[in-house]
């Protein structure tokens, strides 16, 4: 794969919002360096944007925090993912194959292979739901399952803490920038898990969070895993996302009993 093949991925990622299954049809039909350079040409604001983007700058970031960009034709790139160009959309968020990805951490994004799991539920979690989650992922990991989840408070974090705590392999994907660390929280959890395990964002360092990139961000917890676990969650959790994208792909859905008068178990 040409560098400059690598760094048109890597502009068009920076430039065009994740999640739009149209940028990755037409990447595949017209290639990332023929994209990028008719956008830069295109009068609309996206256009203005891909002008003033300096990609050696961005090239420069990725490496001197130690994160590396990997993209469809990259070793490290699971084909699980491309499994995204076929679910269309899902509760109104557009799907699509990612045109890259910046990961960190020394776990390789092919070592989830078919073992990943995600353990996904509610940020205001109660101790039940905390205590469950920790418990499953740890002995998951314990079995040599990689527990994939999104960094969040609440059962995100008990799914995370509970791997480590058995030694074993977890993934964070996160709404933002992998220099982001949010929530802020959660820092040391997350620092933890971007030094020695592995973290996976669309975004490129400096991007904030937000409430649509969180919605995106799920279908590539549910692309990336073999099977989601919903621990808790109320009836407009965002976890319900996660929930959908996984069964727009045909992955199991598991789901953990909770008391019938909490809401927390709708």
């Amino acid at each position: 794969m040409s560098d400059r093949h690598s760094r048109a991925l890597m502009a068009l990622a920076c430039v065009l919002e994740a999640g739009q299954e149209r940028w990755s049809v037409k990447v595949d039909r017209e290639g990332p360096e023929a994209l990028w350079d008719q956008l830069r040409r295109n009068e609309s604001p996206m256009g203005e944007r891909a002008r003033r983007l300096d990609v050696d700058s961005v090239e420069r970031e990725t490496a001197l925090r130690g994160f590396r960009f990997v993209h469809p034709g990259s070793p490290e790139w699971p084909p699980r993912l491309e499994e995204l160009n076929a679910t269309g959309a899902v509760s109104g968020i557009e799907g699509g194959r990612p045109l890259g990805l910046w990961v960190a951490g020394p776990m390789q994004l092919t070592e989830l292979g078919d073992s990943g799991i995600a353990i996904v539920g509610a940020r205001a979690s109660t101790a039940y739901g905390d205590t469950v989650a920790s418990e499953l992922a740890s002995e998951l990991a314990e079995a040599g399952t990689v527990v994939v989840s999104g960094g969040a408070y609440g059962i995100d974090a008990a799914a995370h803490r509970g791997a480590l705590a058995s030694d074993g392999a977890t993934v964070a994907v996160m709404a933002c920038g992998l220099d982001q660390l949010y929530p802020r929280g959660n820092d040391a959890l997350l620092r933890r898990i971007r030094t020695e395990q592995l973290m996976v964002s669309e975004y490129p360092p400096g991007t904030p969070p937000s409430r649509h990139r969180f919605l995106t961000r799920n279908r590539l917890i549910a692309a990336l895993s073999s099977a989601t676990v919903i621990v808790e969650a109320a009836a407009r959790s965002g976890a319900k996302n996660t929930v959908a994208w996984a069964q727009a792909l045909g992955r199991p859905v598991l789901a953990v009993p909770g008391p019938v008068t909490s809401a927390l178990s709708v």
